[in-house]
């Protein structure tokens, strides 16, 4: 399960995260059915009322209720633009990891110390012929200097640490919200799968050049 505590609101889906203690739409199952834009941020819902022009004119009387409520929500909402949105992750399992099932989970954890993690990592450095991708030094503030300072020297690194990372997070949801799950082998060669999607969509600095 993932907490979010708000920012610019910019990264948290309005009706879709847990931004409230409960994501708005199985809170408000029927506010959300009849909603004509479900994607919006919250910041993007909250700014301008645009949640409130979703749903004008959709509002029959059953619904007044929860209308009421999900708009004292949106009052409480303090969206703090210079700050950006923070994500917790919690799991079923008394908060393990579901990918090693050992350790409490932790975005350092998750991405950069968890066992089965860095087993993806490594794999993918070798599919790929990429050491500089190679398992995380433990913190996962680590990626983001990786990205940054890989992006100037080798653009083709730091696009595989955000490939790597993004499949990680998916595979974690996976597992978490449909109760199924990848080995190491099959998600790398997923990530090389997706890679090479990335560059039939243009990212040719991906294909390894002699």
């Amino acid at each position: 399960m993932t907490e979010v505590t708000i920012g610019n609101g910019r990264a948290t889906s309005f009706w879709s995260d847990n931004w409230s203690g409960e994501p708005l739409r199985k809170r408000w199952p029927l506010l959300y059915e009849v909603s004509r834009r479900k994607n919006r941020t919250v910041a993007d819902a909250i700014n301008g009322d645009h949640w409130l022009m979703d749903l004008r004119g959709r509002i029959s009387l059953p619904l007044l209720a929860d209308f009421v409520a999900l708009r004292q929500v949106v009052l409480d909402c303090d969206i703090d633009p210079d700050s950006e949105d923070s994500f917790r992750w919690k799991s079923d399992n008394q908060y393990f990891c579901p990918l090693c099932r050992c350790n409490l989970e932790t975005p350092a954890h998750l991405f950069a110390e968890c066992p089965w993690a860095r087993q993806v990592w490594e794999r993918t450095a070798l599919l790929f012929h990429c050491p500089a991708i190679g398992a995380p030094d433990g913190d996962d503030r680590a990626l983001s200097w990786a990205v940054t300072t890989l992006e100037a020297s080798d653009k083709r690194a730091a696009s595989l640490i955000i490939l790597v990372a993004w499949e990680i997070w998916r595979e974690r949801n996976r597992r978490v919200f449909c109760n199924k799950e990848l080995t190491v082998s099959g998600l790398s060669h997923l990530i090389a799968d997706e890679a090479y999607s990335w560059v039939l969509a243009g990212a040719r600095h991906l294909v390894r050049r002699e």
